[in-house]
């Protein structure tokens, strides 16, 4: 009786907050070829990126003006300190990456940046004015929300 009670008490979270053990650096160079990112950017990237502490497993591809690098953790790492390694190599790489060479972005995805709805619409109006009413109607207020 106690545990059916409690069962329909218990709250559920229908989009629990999750963590990915993932972490993923971009780098443009514009005008260079994938040849000359995957020697100049991406194998210096990743030879330098493999001392983080606690990474499971690299992987990387390069084409023609980008170089991703794509960092896998150990369940149970700490993000937000992996972030912040992962940055601090990079800083310290940015001498040796080649002039033109942007510096390289650092993206933790979460479950928070993953949409939970995808809302379409359509109306005879010119494609501008309907972007500025689901813009002012739709997409702010819904912005809003907690």
């Amino acid at each position: 009786m106690f545990g059916l009670f409690s069962f329909t008490r218990l709250s559920v979270d229908l989009y629990p907050k999750i963590e990915l053990n993932q972490i993923t650096v971009m780098t443009t160079y514009s005008g260079a070829s994938a040849a000359d990112i995957e020697q100049n950017v991406t194998k210096r990237l990743e030879t330098a990126l493999s001392t983080v502490t606690d990474l499971k497993k690299i992987t990387s591809n390069s084409k023609d003006n980008i170089s991703l690098v794509v960092l896998e953790f150990e369940y149970g790492t700490s993000m937000d300190e992996a972030v912040n390694d992962v940055r601090s190599i990079l800083d310290m790489q940015r001498n040796y990456l080649p002039e033109e060479c942007d510096n390289p972005i650092v993206f933790k995805f979460s479950s928070d940046m993953m949409p939970i709805m995808f809302i379409s619409a359509n109306s005879d109006v010119s494609s501008k004015g309907l972007y500025k009413i689901l813009e002012e109607k739709v997409a702010n207020p819904i912005n809003r929300i907690d």
